[in-house]
């Protein structure tokens, strides 16, 4: 219920003797108020930092994005193919293939096996079988029987959906049946194709006498049906075989490391496979413009301004009013991603080294591309340049590296385009430094990138003596079998190279001194950006409910709680000047009622005066 303030017919505003003091009180509200006013303006600082951290994140976000769209040495290292006949073959290739000039060939496509057979019918859907009982329709399918049954009152169409339905989708690798109907000049035709082409397909029908009575004049022996036997793709490669050809039973051609070809026709061409220079450019280029763009705003955001003019704390409606920074000037998070960020960007990734040399000055290990400077990029360090703080090009750059003077970008390219993507793009590759061992597989996710040793010993016999094998330090597993080696999870404490399997080259007795060797293992920079990016610094969830993890979700669920804190202060001092202002417009009403008697005994004195003093002088 409302309290109505009020003293006669005199109410607040403005009482019988002419004073405001509701306009009184309002500057006095505005003194109580002066708190809450402090709180908002502290709200509004800590909502100016989440805003500035959301963009942060939209930022990182878009970064981890412009890199994932490169981070494969496909994508990076992508390779021209030119063909003198491009009606013969479609040809793409990876990363991996070797540039120069191929000859293909084609003498023959691989084709499927056919079995087409010609009914007298208008329709499709006019019946094939109106006998009484089930219907079997029998074949060999590459030398493999199969029965159909098929119900009375069964269609052509109807025909051919039981076909496919049953043999359409074959199981454990067995061959698959398709089947069509084409109208052929107004009769139908049913016809029977291999899924797989290839010689061994070929259709055969042995039983099939329910569908006579509609059966066409026969177009070859076998009951009518027209067969045609699967071929197998003829071809040379280089000339290879000189006399006859190689054969496949299909059209896709594999064999060639680095390229996949899909024959189309028959014919002659010559391939070339070539390096597209200007991609790789674009790739490097594209890098760093994204890591520009997200160092501007990072600049942005906490860089310190000395022209920025301050506000006197008694008069600032804001704590960056009072300061020449940024909303993140001095905030730890950003300083913490900024710093983390330029570490990976300017050391050497993860299983990649510096070259080194010999006392002659020769290299005898170690990465020709292991750091941007390697490609003439650096951080501008020049205070009041415009990209100061950015990386640039320096065409006359020449980093140095153990003493030995490397490439530009443009001349790293021509020189090293395949070191310059597994510096970029490299995904758990390994390289071995020994001619004892070689790589031969890998269980993915269980390996980390570094450098490890190999040493084992060798008996008599040739085989490895077991206890004498390490990995890393560790005790490896032996397959006499294979000959391999390899880390088993699970065996003893997991080791950064589980999984990791070698082929063992050198079975020399070692008479007491083990054979010993090294292998890298390689992830570019791309890679490890993503990752310092999407689970160091965005990853919302660390496996808890209501739990985050990354450094960004951690610092807005932080500010998200100051702020709440704040706003539920600022709620309480709403509720305490709510009730202060009501407190004050009662004891102001209860002035006014005072005043108001004040003034009637005035006017009934003044009255009683006037009276005497008239009645006295008659």
């Amino acid at each position: 219920m409302a309290t109505d303030y009020a003293s006669g017919s005199l109410k607040i505003p403005g009482l019988g003797n002419g004073t405001n003091w509701g306009e009184m009180l309002d500057k006095l509200q505005q003194i109580e108020m002066r708190h809450a006013m402090q709180l908002g303006r502290w709200r509004e600082d800590w909502q100016k930092r989440l805003d500035a951290f959301d963009t942060l994140g939209m930022a990182l976000t878009e970064y981890s994005s412009a890199l994932k769209s490169m981070n494969s040495e496909d994508k990076f290292l992508v390779k021209n193919v030119s063909s003198s006949n491009e009606f013969l073959a479609s040809i793409r290739a990876s990363g991996t293939a070797a540039e120069g000039s191929y000859t293909l060939e084609v003498n023959q496509l691989a084709s499927n096996s056919y079995a087409s057979l010609v009914f007298n019918l208008a329709s499709k859907s006019d019946v094939v079988y109106s006998g009484v009982g089930m219907g079997q329709f029998s074949f060999t399918l590459g030398g493999t029987a199969h029965t159909l049954d098929v119900p009375t009152g069964t269609t052509l169409e109807g025909l051919k959906t039981l076909l496919n339905n049953k043999y359409g989708k074959p199981s454990g690798g067995g061959l698959g049946l398709k089947a069509t109907v084409i109208d052929v000049g107004g009769k139908q035709m049913l016809q029977l194709y291999s899924s797989e082409t290839g010689v061994g397909t070929d259709i055969v029908i042995t039983g099939d006498s329910f569908l006579d009575p509609v059966k066409d004049t026969p177009l070859a022996a076998n009951g009518g049906w027209q067969l045609q036997s699967g071929k197998n793709a003829q071809l040379r490669v280089n000339g290879y075989p000189d006399s006859g050809w190689m054969e496949l039973a299909g059209n896709n051609v594999n064999f060639i490391e680095g390229l996949s070809i899909t024959l189309q026709s028959t014919g002659f061409s010559n391939v070339n496979v070539s390096l597209d220079v200007d991609k790789v450019r674009d790739n490097v280029v594209a890098f760093v413009e994204a890591t520009n763009s997200l160092r501007s705003i990072i600049n942005a955001l906490t860089k310190v301004d000395a022209a920025k003019p301050t506000v006197d704390p008694d008069y600032a409606n804001s704590i960056f009013e009072m300061q020449q920074g940024g909303v993140l000037t001095g905030n730890y998070g950003a300083q913490l991603i900024a710093s983390k960020l330029k570490t990976a960007i300017m050391s050497k990734p993860a299983g990649f080294e510096y070259l080194s040399l010999n006392a002659s000055g020769s290299v005898i290990g170690g990465d020709v591309i292991a750091a941007l400077s390697h490609l003439g990029i650096k951080t501008d360090d020049q205070q009041g340049s415009p990209t100061y703080g950015l990386l640039i090009f320096e065409d006359n750059l020449r980093a140095m590296s153990g003493g030995v003077p490397l490439p530009t970008l443009e001349d790293s390219i021509a020189a090293h385009a395949d070191k310059i993507a597994e510096f970029f793009a490299a995904k758990d590759k390994v390289s071995v430094g020994s001619d004892n061992f070689g790589y031969n597989s890998m269980v993915t996710g269980n390996v980390k990138a570094g450098s490890y040793d190999v040493s084992y010993e060798v008996a008599a016999d040739g085989k490895l003596i077991p206890g004498t094998i390490f990995i890393n330090g560790k005790a490896a597993k032996y397959y006499p079998a294979e000959n391999q080696i390899m880390l088993v999870r699970g065996d003893g404490p997991d080791n950064d190279v589980d999984g990791v399997l070698f082929d063992i080259y050198n079975n020399t007795p070692t008479g007491g001194t083990p054979h010993t060797g090294s292998f890298g293992v390689k992830q570019g920079m791309l890679s490890g950006i993503i990752n310092m990016v999407d689970v160091d610094f965005m990853d919302p969830d660390s496996g808890g409910q209501d739990k985050v993890k990354g450094t960004i979700p951690v610092l807005k669920s932080q500010y998200k709680n100051i702020i709440k804190n704040i706003d539920d202060k600022i709620g309480k001092e709403d509720e305490r000047l709510t009730l202060w202002r009501r407190r004050m417009e009662l004891r102001y009403a209860n002035l006014d009622a005072l005043l108001k008697n004040y003034a009637d005994l005035q006017t009934q004195i003044e009255s009683q005066i006037a009276q005497l003093s008239s009645g006295g002088s008659k």
